[in-house]
């Protein structure tokens, strides 16, 4: 079983490099914006930072579908910050071989790469 969370700070590449991994290994690529519930999409978009409250069940909903993928041979390549500790116990539990993999970027190069996007939650 090959579960990964490629993880970081927003624009940091975790979107491209996950589905590159992916490509690349024949994987499954999944992006964890799509699991967030339409509120907290809501929020994002007005720019409203998201609390921890909001997160739990959205995280919830990224651990069960990483066990949905766990008896899969193909690897799995999940795209999420997940930069608190808590989070990434969450993301975690019960799945003891899921491995995060995380991106850190000069603050220059993601701050440019943040400035250059249109369309997407930062």
């Amino acid at each position: 079983m090959n579960l990964y969370v490629v993880m970081g700070v927003s624009g940091c590449g975790k979107t491209t490099v996950a589905e590159a991994l992916a490509k690349k290994t024949g994987g499954v690529f999944l992006d964890a914006d799509n699991y967030h519930p339409p509120a907290n999409k809501r929020k994002m978009a007005a720019g409203i930072p998201l609390t921890d409250d909001d997160r739990w069940g959205w995280l919830d909903a990224l651990n069960l579908e990483l066990r949905k993928f766990s008896n899969k041979p193909e690897p799995i390549f999940l795209a999420c910050s997940a930069l608190r500790d808590t989070y990434r116990r969450r993301l975690h539990g019960g799945l003891p071989e899921l491995t995060f993999i995380y991106l850190k970027g000069p603050k220059e190069f993601i701050a440019k790469r943040l400035a250059a996007r249109t369309g997407h939650f930062c």
